[in-house]
């Protein structure tokens, strides 16, 4: 869980208050580091951005990250990944749009009266956590907090997670092939245990980490992940996405984007 002192909150805010940011920002992927380059060296000693939200490691937090939710989208593609009619996953590339409106998709219809701005991917996470929390999946997810607002933009803080260090991991070697035979073992005890014909696990390269889920809390556990993800659409599911938080598996980016 996120704790923060009111004293701490306040520090965290006054760094990202260095940024040259305006009322009415527009923030996105090509020029988050430019908004944010006098925070460098001044609290912040990394950047890290995807394609809705910007990430701050700060000098002297190291159990959390700040988020900064993008109001649009940069000039470059965003990936999607679907299965095809023999099961196998396949990728398209599509153009980013000009500006966000349409992070309610991420929210089951449920939610998704809950989100106040439209174009807060990090917001989405908040409203999803707590969600968890009342379907008692929370442990399976790092928690995103909202502690406040700089130059009227909205600053989130997240549970920190070690993440893997990109699709390198997935390299056909004998620790993968043990992953894979594994995988496979686990979506047919996860379909005999739902009592489901079929299993899809769509979500990307899930191989390794849907292993380390598996092998960390159990297959009743993993059930009720599973039959929660398909229930509120979580599915942008990948190596830089999940983590581990004192070698507890998480879920660190559970926006799935749309645009």
């Amino acid at each position: 869980m996120v704790e923060l002192t009111q004293k701490e909150i306040k520090d965290i805010l006054s760094i990202v208050d260095r940024a040259d940011l305006s009322d009415d920002a527009d923030i996105n992927e090509d020029n988050f580091e430019y908004i944010f380059d006098r925070c460098w060296g001044n609290g912040v000693y990394r950047f890290d951005s995807g394609v809705s939200k910007g990430v701050l490691f700060l000098d002297d937090y190291p159990n959390i990250v700040v988020k900064i939710p993008f109001t649009e989208s940069g000039e470059g593609y965003y990936r999607s990944y679907y299965t095809d009619e023999d099961g196998n996953t396949c990728i398209t590339y599509n153009s980013c749009s000009e500006s966000f409106d349409s992070a309610w998709q991420s929210l089951p219809p449920r939610l998704e009266d809950k989100l106040v701005r439209n174009w807060d991917y990090c917001e989405v996470e908040t409203i999803l956590f707590d969600d968890a929390c009342l379907n008692g999946v929370d442990a399976f997810f790092a928690e995103t907090v909202l502690i406040g607002y700089s130059h009227g933009h909205p600053v989130y803080v997240q549970e920190r997670a070690r993440i893997y260090e990109g699709e390198a991991e997935y390299k056909e070697d004998e620790k993968e092939q043990e992953a894979f035979h594994l995988y496979n073992e686990i979506k047919a005890e996860l379909k005999e245990y739902l009592g489901i014909k079929d299993c899809q696990i769509r979500w990307r390269s899930p191989r390794k980490w849907i292993v380390d889920f598996y092998l960390y809390y159990g297959i009743k556990e993993v059930a009720a992940l599973w039959k929660y993800l398909e229930d509120t659409g979580i599915e942008d599911l990948h190596s830089s996405n999940v983590g581990y938080i004192n070698h507890r598996p998480v879920i660190t980016d559970y926006a799935s984007f749309n645009s």
